[in-house]
């Protein structure tokens, strides 16, 4: 009897301490399956961890590498590790841009970094945001590359960057070694350090054949990119738009109007170019003030493109409100030549032609005679352009010479690809290896 009274009263004892345990734990959060569930007390607002119907239990900050809208697949590529992994998202994926409105998975960009709240093991993608930790400096130009320090310069400040660099440009990873000086971009990164570089506006190129009787004549596309011809045929890089091409050389001239496409190849002859008759050179007009008005052998002309007029003697006065009148006399004797003239000048000698110039740009370098730049591409009979001229097939070997330099690698049935490259007078030969080329689409 004794026995039984002290096996209920245990029984009893533990259910009681069992309830009471159940009791003081209901309001605490608990832990399932690896899946944290929260208690929310009906008046209490959702928050970014924790909102109602929806539970994950990975968090990561990434950059998008590809959105796969078919089979809702969304590919990322880990700003810590460099790790690619892929989520999947639907309607109730909530989405949100850098200050938390609402976003479309269109509005999500290639490139982007973004903040990610999802399930592991169904790679179920919860919640996604444009990352509000990392800034953005959108439309940058003139990107300036040290591969061997691995930093990156623009708008004045150094940035670095590690392998795990992502660069996209029309949807597509690329190398940051190909981007050019003119192309338009987004960098995105923290504090001093750059994690992905998005193309916003990219280059195509302009190839000029026929060029036997333009040899050390001038080629000018718009105001973006001049070159001396020296061989038959050219590659220069243009950024992608609409530009007016300045060709001069001695007898022969002219200018015609191209539409340059991002990666796509313009084919312009230079036949179209050739004249008979009078010797005419192309005149480039640089005035202080830009809005003075300028006459030229008494007749009002428009400077803001380039001129073209015949060899000899011709009158200029260039006239504004604010300032005194300049009258004077422009020789014209050679393909190309640059005036300029500052009316806010006081000496005499204000027009300063460089004709015996045949660029307008200057560009110090330094020739390296003990050394050499040894250049090679992985599709074998690729054509190496070096500054736009071409230097053989690939490999190839160039003399030394210091600066910023374009590399244009070119084959029939391939994209063409371009690089950008700084050689650095560093007493020591340069080495550059660069991947297969695309084979174009077969249509």
């Amino acid at each position: 009897m004794i026995k039984k009274f002290f096996k209920y009263t245990i029984l009893l004892l533990s259910l009681f301490a069992t309830c009471i345990l159940v009791s003081c734990d209901s309001s605490k959060s608990t832990m399932s399956g690896g899946f944290i569930n929260y208690y929310v007390p009906p008046a209490t607002t959702t928050t970014s961890d924790n909102y109602e119907g929806e539970r994950y239990n990975r968090t990561d900050t990434a950059v998008v590498i590809s959105v796969d809208t078919t089979n809702e697949k969304i590919t990322f590529q880990s700003v810590s590790g460099g790790k690619n992994y892929y989520l999947y998202y639907s309607g109730g994926t909530e989405i949100y841009g850098e200050e938390g409105s609402s976003y479309v998975i269109s509005q999500i960009s290639v490139g982007e970094v973004v903040d990610l709240y999802y399930i592991s093991g169904t790679q179920k993608l919860v919640k996604m945001q444009v990352s509000p930790d990392y800034w953005r400096n959108s439309n940058g130009v003139r990107l300036s590359l040290n591969e061997d320090k691995a930093i990156i310069t623009f708008g004045g400040s150094t940035y670095t960057y590690d392998s795990d660099l992502v660069v996209m440009s029309g949807g597509a990873s690329i190398d940051v070694s190909e981007i050019l000086k003119f192309d338009e971009f987004t960098a995105i990164g923290k504090d001093n350090k750059i994690y992905s570089i998005i193309i916003n506006k990219g280059h195509g190129y302009v190839k000029f054949t026929d060029g036997d009787d333009f040899i050390d004549g001038i080629i000018e596309v718009g105001a973006v990119t001049s070159a001396v011809i020296e061989e038959e045929e050219m590659v220069l890089a243009v950024p992608e738009g609409t530009y007016t091409v300045y060709v001069s050389s001695g007898d022969n001239g002219g200018s015609a109007e191209v539409t340059v496409e991002k990666d796509e190849t313009i084919p312009l002859s230079l036949l179209q170019f050739k004249k008979e008759g009078s010797k005419t050179g192309l005149v480039n007009l640089v005035i202080t003030p830009d809005d003075a008005v300028v006459y030229i052998d008494d007749i009002r002309t428009d400077y803001s493109e380039k001129l073209t007029l015949s060899y000899g003697t011709h009158t200029i006065e260039v006239t504004s409100t604010e300032y005194d009148s300049y009258e004077g006399e422009l020789v014209i004797d050679s393909a190309y030549s640059t005036f300029n003239i500052d009316l806010t000048a006081t000496s005499e000698d204000e027009t300063d032609s460089d004709s015996d110039s045949d660029d307008t740009t200057t560009t110090t370098t330094i020739v390296d005679s003990d050394h050499y730049i040894y250049i090679t591409c992985l599709t074998s009979d690729a054509t190496v352009y070096f500054d736009g001229v071409s230097s053989g097939t690939s490999p190839v070997v160039l003399q030394k010479v210091t600066g910023t330099h374009t590399i244009i690698l070119v084959a029939d049935g391939y994209e063409t690809a371009s690089y950008t490259i700084e050689i650095e007078d560093d007493d020591a030969d340069v080495v550059k290896v660069y991947p297969a080329l695309t084979a174009e689409d077969d249509e």
